[in-house]
């Protein structure tokens, strides 16, 4: 068995789901209880008294902006592996 099989093997989606559902509870949660800190401490504004929202340019340049980066990652990782292989880069610690 190689060293991807093991990996493969222990990665499961029966993992996945271990690592998935604490951190689901633990999200909501955590949201719930400062929801109601902040609500405690009258640090939530009333509907309708909060300043409103960034205008829609902003947003715009903005998502245009985090956009370009995020496919400047993805062709970055591309690079790292031109022939589009996955990098074998975690076996020389697994030895």
């Amino acid at each position: 068995m190689t060293n991807d099989h093991a990996y493969r093997r222990y990665y499961c989606l029966r993992m996945a789901a271990v690592l998935f559902v604490p951190i689901f509870i633990t999200t909501i949660v955590s949201g719930v209880l400062i929801h109601y800190f902040w609500g405690g401490l009258v640090l939530i504004p009333l509907p309708g008294e909060a300043g409103g929202t960034a205008p829609a340019a902003c947003t715009r340049y903005i998502n245009t902006v985090v956009t370009l980066v995020f496919l400047g990652q993805i062709y970055l990782g591309r690079l790292a592996t031109p022939d589009g292989k996955k990098s074998n880069q975690h076996e020389r610690y697994t030895r």
